[in-house]
């Protein structure tokens, strides 16, 4: 006999090839969204920051994610729009309910509108004879991403407006109003008001969307938060890759510190991904580490006349806001640094680093 474990009860079977569960549709629909579309924090937890401008968007995340009102957030790629939307969502009053996330330019323009609203069986050629639940069902009572709404097509910009004022969809193939109640965080890193100017993105969706907006500063202008993502990346890849990571090298730090980050926080994920590969027993990451791309940039060329005084001050000034200011936190930042701690504590003395 083997026993099978279907939404948290246990089932013993022998000889037989399908177990048949009968349970009320609500019900499993719940459980599948559950184990499918759970809001673990594991994208949530890689929203780390300490530049002010990160800090003041924190505390506007935190007015107003207990609100329904829709949120528009603009930014370049890779700065890390759906985690924001993902710390909204986990901040809400509908934490526990889905979130659920939907590229609008990832899918083919043909089937945008059965994502979106689902459709009863027998719809169209293809179709699964069972039906589709959409997106909007899915996210009943919790929140739905749209990722890329820039790339909307007009006819379902229309239909999607009509679903803001509403709050009720229909499935393809179907006449029956469902009320949903979805709370709508939407994301681009397009220009949308230049699109309305030119008749891609309709006027009144954008407005629709545009209730509370939020900015995310590309990476290029919030260098203080480059040490804390890199330190964060190197040691989620040193555990994921089994390797011990010790600290970075200040010579890449002043690299990191000078290069434009076109890719924003994404590239840096990537780029510290790609170091810790190459990375020596030593565990510290070096200049010999980093990919091409960085080495052969010009804006990552380190001033000649930058002293190993300010290095060590960006570094010891660095790992104290890290691991903070407590005894226990300087006898870990000489480890790390390789020091005793009474050469730590004449450092921070001698350049005045006391927090």
């Amino acid at each position: 006999d083997k026993k099978l474990d279907v939404f948290g009860e246990i089932f013993t079977f022998s000889p037989f090839e399908k177990v048949l569960i009968f349970k009320e549709k609500k019900a499993i629909h719940n459980s599948i969204l559950h184990v499918t579309n759970s809001t673990t924090g594991t994208l949530v937890k890689d929203f780390i920051f300490y530049s002010d401008s990160m800090k003041k968007l924190f505390e506007r995340i935190n007015k107003i994610s207990k609100n329904p009102s829709t949120v528009l957030i603009t930014g370049e790629s890779g700065t890390g729009k759906e985690i924001i939307a993902r710390t909204i969502h986990m901040n809400s009053n509908r934490v526990n309910q889905p979130f659920i996330a939907i590229n609008c330019g990832a899918i083919p323009e043909a089937l945008l509108e059965s994502e979106f609203f689902g459709y009863v069986k027998g719809s169209f050629t293809g179709a699964d004879p069972r039906g589709k639940i959409g997106k909007f069902e899915l996210a009943n009572g919790g929140t739905l991403f749209l990722d890329e709404i820039g790339d909307m097509p007009l006819y379902m910009q229309i239909k999607l407006l009509r679903v803001l004022q509403e709050r009720k969809i229909i499935r393809i193939g179907s006449n029956q109003l469902i009320d949903v109640d979805v709370r709508i965080i939407a994301a681009t890193n397009q220009n949308l008001e230049h699109l309305v100017e030119m008749g891609e993105f309709r006027k009144d969706l954008y407005y629709r969307l545009n209730v509370v907006p939020i900015e995310v500063p590309p990476l290029r202008k919030r260098t203080g938060d480059i040490f804390i993502f890199a330190e964060h990346f190197a040691e989620k890849y040193a555990t994921l890759f089994k390797k011990n990571f010790t600290n970075i090298s200040s010579e890449v730090l002043s690299i990191f510190e000078k290069y434009n980050w076109p890719g924003n926080v994404r590239e840096l994920e990537n780029t510290i991904e790609y170091m810790i590969n190459l990375m020596g027993d030593n565990g510290i990451l070096s200049y010999n580490h980093l990919p091409q791309k960085l080495l052969t940039t010009n804006s990552a060329k380190i001033p000649q006349e930058r002293t190993l005084k300010s290095m060590e001050i960006e570094i010891i000034s660095n790992l104290l806001i890290k691991y903070g200011d407590s005894t226990e936190s300087k006898k870990q930042i000489a480890k790390i640094l390789g020091i005793g701690i009474a050469t730590l504590y004449r450092k921070i003395e001698q350049y005045n680093l006391k927090h």
